[in-house]
């Protein structure tokens, strides 16, 4: 059974950079990001565009799913818990098993994150705010694994959720 790992939480908790690193390392495994699926300037607020990339990911999922030498997905994005419910379903009705990782850090290491990430030039303070608040909200999820990456390194947090998914996978099969 080919293996769907999603890995969600707050904006600036690693979700990119993590989820890179454990499709890099892999092997037979593609990445996808959910912010890329759509890129549109000036951006718009994903309430507006959430069908398009639920849909564009949904696509790209399939054709995975049917290419040979793909065996697992990465897909790194924001979802809330309904959201998150709903893709889930969609997902193993494809034929996927999915798991699905929560990054969450302490506030004052995402605010340094934030300021540091000299790459995304939307990350303002009136965002971090918002993705504080998100934060709080991920920290409390029950319907996923959560994994702090406040003192861990990409390296670290990456391994972390390697050996949850080969234990998980391993005693699934």
């Amino acid at each position: 059974m080919k293996k769907y790992i999603i890995i969600n939480g707050s904006p600036g908790t690693g979700k990119t950079t993590v989820g890179r690193k454990i499709a890099e390392s892999m092997g037979r495994c593609a990445y996808i990001d959910g912010d890329f699926v759509i890129e549109l300037h000036p951006h718009i607020d994903y309430k507006e565009t959430y069908p398009m990339q639920k849909d564009n990911i949904l696509h790209m999922s399939k054709n995975y799913f049917d290419f040979a030498h793909c065996d697992t997905i990465v897909l790194s994005w924001i979802m809330g818990e309904s959201l998150t419910a709903e893709f889930i379903a969609d997902l193993t009705k494809m034929g996927y098993d999915v798991r699905h990782f929560i990054l969450t850090c302490d506030k004052a290491v995402l605010k340094d994150r934030w300021y540091k990430d000299s790459v995304a030039d939307w990350r303002s303070d009136e965002f971090l705010i918002f993705a504080t608040e998100l934060l709080e909200q991920f920290s409390k999820r029950k319907d996923g694994n959560i994994v702090d990456t406040s003192d861990h390194s990409i390296d670290e947090a990456a391994a972390r959720i390697k050996s949850t998914i080969a234990i998980v996978f391993t005693l699934d099969e």
